[in-house]
């Protein structure tokens, strides 16, 4: 008679040894985020950082990059203003939400009107980046810069950059920027 016990433990322990592996082959994979892009957009620098800045700039900003990213099969976002922040920014939250998933949590960190401003990105606890956001004036409109470091600190979320490569990253980066240069230039 076959001792089930023993099966258990044999499954067991492969399982142990699986979930190990992946974890330790993620420790292999380099967690480290550092990227960007910019766009030039014929609109006053004081305008658009007020897109780029203020919850009701983002909010506009986003629906409107929504409506374009739905065309790509992306889901609808709900974005949201969490907290207003203080005068200079410093701590405005705006939340982006899709069908009741929190998928993005963006907090102001530093602010420097109109020039640039940095926001804390938490990706539903996956991970967080700081992205800065910077509007440098361009003879009578303007130079976006988005620019996005951090880390990816669990192993077994680093696999996600070898399903999105960086530069499918920055495409969705240009993208948003895409929106923000309609919604500026309107």
């Amino acid at each position: 008679m076959m001792e089930w016990w023993k099966v258990g433990a044999a499954c067991f322990g492969a399982l142990l040894l699986f979930v190990v592996g992946i974890y330790v082959g993620g420790t292999m994979i380099d967690g480290r985020i550092d990227m960007g892009t910019e766009a030039s957009i014929e609109a006053p620098q004081t305008q658009v950082y007020e897109y780029v800045a203020t919850g009701e700039g983002v909010v506009q900003w986003w629906t409107a990059a929504g409506a374009e990213f739905a065309d790509s099969g992306y889901p609808p976002l709900d974005i949201s203003v969490i907290e207003p922040g203080g005068a200079d920014g410093v701590g405005l939250h705006v939340r982006f939400s899709s069908d009741g998933t929190v998928m993005e949590d963006w907090t102001v960190i530093s602010a420097s009107p109109p020039e640039s401003v940095v926001w804390r990105v938490d990706f539903a606890g996956m991970m967080e980046v700081e992205r800065t956001l910077s509007v440098r004036t361009d003879g009578d409109g303007c130079i976006v810069g988005w620019h996005e470091v951090g880390t990816i600190d669990n192993p077994m979320f680093r696999y996600m950059t070898l399903m999105m490569p960086p530069e499918d990253i920055v495409k969705n980066f240009d993208g948003a920027l895409t929106a923000l240069k309609k919604e500026a230039e309107k």
